[in-house]
């Protein structure tokens, strides 16, 4: 009965004595600890300041990018991986490159087919569940021009997140949302991809909100100040300036638009439609139809083309040797064709590699009774980089 007394006073003696700030209350209130991972969507305007500061702290964050970085590219660095495994993070926060990696389609930018980023996500997500930590993917938005893109990406991000059972932070989301409700507020810096100070506060409060759930503040703070980003792609610690001054209006519109984009579930829905398209083939094609010089326009590369086809063809088979260059004449290319075979409408052909960087290109086409006109598809070594391009070949007498 001694010993049980004893006890008790000795707990309580402890409990009086015990600073504030001990084990048990430090474990309640320690920040939580984020990595994020991305290229300049993520380092413009000191995002990881942004929202370390409207978290009230309770965010501590660290980051790896570089200007136009995939995630592939950082984890073949192997600064990545290895970030991933130094600190106790609670989350890594994953942005791939804007398009996915790139595509083009008859020169134009477009958002990549989703294979290289799933791949690089499912890498990621079995190193962050290694060390016990969650997955967040920063849903980036569509470029100013091109707002149709935001569809692509949105499907992207929540297809393989519901696959590894990530979390998104829809940023791109909330931003579709703000420009079709408010155009006049300015998102886009002024080469129209990337974030304006205010599109840089979306991000933070989709983020911190993402983060914190239920236990996200009410109200932001609609005027912050931190370090640049300097020409090194780091915070310039050296220097402060207001990273973003808002009225206290608009931050609060811009708060409230973030907090429903957390709260919407977003919808897996695909809308990926067929890239390219054929007109359809007037008749069965025969080889003698096809012998001889063909040429036309190429829209392959980010500046018109002329291409020529040089086919000789007998029954099913063909060889020959296909050319193109741009109007000032700043690029040739010719090479043989090979894997060349006359089908019912048309013909189809590969270029072996030139560029040395992946496996060639291939065409394929239909003859409509007077040209020639298909499509080229290129694709390097990875699935990062996709070119497509259409072409509309004559018969040259």
């Amino acid at each position: 009965m001694m010993k049980l007394a004893f006890a008790n006073s000795a707990l309580l003696l402890l409990l009086v004595l015990s600073p504030p700030g001990h084990a048990a209350d430090e474990k309640l209130t320690a920040p939580i600890r984020v990595l994020l991972i991305g290229n300049s969507y993520t380092y413009y305007n000191n995002l990881p300041s942004l929202i370390s500061q409207l978290s009230g702290g309770r965010i501590e964050t660290r980051m790896i990018a570089r200007g136009g970085a995939t995630l592939q590219q950082h984890w073949d660095t192997g600064e990545a991986p290895a970030a991933i495994h130094e600190g106790k993070w609670d989350y890594v926060v994953l942005q791939e490159h804007s398009l996915l990696g790139g595509m083009r389609i008859d020169g134009l930018e477009h958002v990549n087919e989703p294979d290289f980023f799933y791949d690089n996500v499912r890498l990621y997500d079995a190193e962050i569940r290694k060390i016990k930590a969650k997955t967040i993917l920063y849903l980036t938005w569509a470029r100013r021009v091109s707002p149709e893109q935001q569809p692509f990406l949105t499907h992207a991000y929540a297809t393989i997140a519901q696959e590894v059972g990530a979390q998104v932070a829809p940023v791109g989301v909330a931003w579709q949302k703000i420009r079709e409700t408010d155009p006049a507020v300015i998102l886009h810096a002024s080469d129209g991809t990337h974030p304006s100070p205010v599109g840089s506060y979306v991000a933070a409060c989709v983020l911190v909100n993402t983060i914190l759930g239920k236990k996200a503040p009410l109200t932001y703070a609609a005027h912050l100040a931190g370090n640049p980003i300097g020409p090194n792609e780091r915070p310039d610690t050296t220097r402060i300036v207001d990273l973003v001054h808002l009225t206290l209006d608009r931050a609060e519109q811009l708060q409230k638009i973030a907090a429903e984009a957390v709260a919407v579930p977003l919808a897996v829905k695909p809308v990926y439609p067929p890239r390219t398209s054929l007109p359809p083939a007037k008749r069965p094609v025969t080889a003698s139809e096809l012998n001889g010089v063909w040429r036309g326009s190429l829209r392959f590369l980010a500046l018109p083309a002329i291409a020529e086809l040089k086919l000789t063809a007998e029954g099913n088979q063909c060889s020959g040797q296909f050319s193109f260059w741009t109007q000032n004449d700043d690029r040739r290319m010719r090479a043989p064709i090979t894997s060349c075979r006359i089908t019912d409408v048309g013909v189809t052909f590969v270029i072996p590699d030139y560029h040395g960087v992946g496996p060639g290109e291939s065409y394929w086409s239909h003859f409509t009774g007077e040209s020639l006109v298909g499509w080229a598809d290129f694709r390097g070594i990875g699935k990062s980089s996709h070119l497509m391009g259409s072409f509309d070949l004559k018969r040259q007498k």
